[in-house]
């Protein structure tokens, strides 16, 4: 089961990250990327990158801050997640 929620997980990864690419590739050549472009490019493009190299070194479901295990359901919901719930609130607070 593990598994295939990996395989799934990883589909899903790659399919956001080359979502991200061909965005940015669209706006290079016209200037300046617009904010929601550049948020996923800058933001959610490296987190899709890290998750994805999480999943190949045999650590997806582990935080990259506490080391303790990331809840499945959070994994499902948000497949970049490299961090718990507690330990994301606690960075949001502090970006804050």
């Amino acid at each position: 089961m593990r598994s295939e929620f990996l395989t799934r997980q990883r589909k899903i990864l790659i399919a956001k990250q080359d979502e991200y690419r061909a965005l940015a590739a669209d706006f290079r050549d016209g200037g300046s990327l617009p904010d929601r472009i550049r948020f996923k490019f800058h933001v959610l493009l490296p987190a899709v990158t890290r998750a994805l190299e999480k999943i190949g070194l045999g650590d997806y479901y582990v935080c990259d801050e506490c080391g303790e295990s990331i809840p499945l359901r959070r994994l499902e919901l948000v497949p970049a997640a490299t961090h718990c719930v507690g330990c994301q609130e606690a960075r949001d607070v502090r970006a804050a």
